[in-house]
């Protein structure tokens, strides 16, 4: 909000724009300022204090539980270093 007010106010100093308004000009003004401000109001998300970002309890103890026997059930992957993938090379690429 302060960066919009600083950049309408010092843009319309430094164009000299302000020195040939007029009232009905500058009421307009004032008007499209307050307009931007509403609509950046609007724009922000509430804050809801009921809202929980945290994670769901079960869900912790499910991950805490990820190794105990769990294997068999397929929630570890086991690491198979022939099947990791590489960066491709020159000669991966085939001739014309």
């Amino acid at each position: 909000v302060n960066f919009i007010l600083f950049a309408i106010i010092s843009g319309g100093i430094y164009f000299k724009e302000f020195e040939t308004f007029t009232l009905f000009q500058a009421i307009l003004f004032v008007i499209g300022v307050v307009g931007v401000f509403v609509g950046l109001y609007y724009l922000v998300p509430e804050d809801d204090e009921n809202e929980d970002i945290g994670m769901d309890p079960k869900m912790l103890q499910d991950m805490a539980r990820v190794g105990e026997g769990n294997e068999a059930h397929g929630f570890v992957p086991k690491f198979d270093p022939s099947r990791t993938p590489r960066s491709p090379t020159f000669d991966d690429l085939e001739a014309p």
